[in-house]
């Protein structure tokens, strides 16, 4: 949602308990290649009229993500949110930044959900 420009509260708030039950969740590195909100990135450079399926591969880069809890993004909000809705039972996370020790990272991130 971040890479859209879209706050992730809001939209967990517009889709009520209708169809959330699980959240996908990776953090962000408080460094980027380019601007968090890929379109954004795209203007920078005037990019526009890049295909759809090109731009995350153009404007992402692992070193981009960093483990749960460590980046830029304030998850605090959005775990106080989804605690209040009540329905959220399962919650992905998406562990893909450039961790020199993967294993460590994953245990990291287990505490943050925690």
């Amino acid at each position: 949602m971040l890479k859209a420009g879209l706050n992730p509260v809001d939209i967990l708030s517009n889709q009520g308990s209708c169809c959330v039950d699980i959240v996908h969740q990776k953090d962000i590195s408080h460094t980027t290649a380019y601007s968090v909100n890929l379109f954004e990135a795209m203007e920078q450079v005037d990019d526009e009229e890049l295909d759809v399926f090109l731009i995350y591969r153009k404007y992402t880069v692992p070193e981009d993500h960093a483990d749960l809890g460590t980046g830029a993004y304030d998850f605090a909000e959005t775990y106080s949110y989804i605690q209040q809705m009540g329905n959220v039972r399962n919650a992905i996370v998406q562990n893909v930044g450039a961790s020199p020790d993967k294993f460590r990272s994953i245990i990291n991130d287990l505490y943050v959900l925690k």
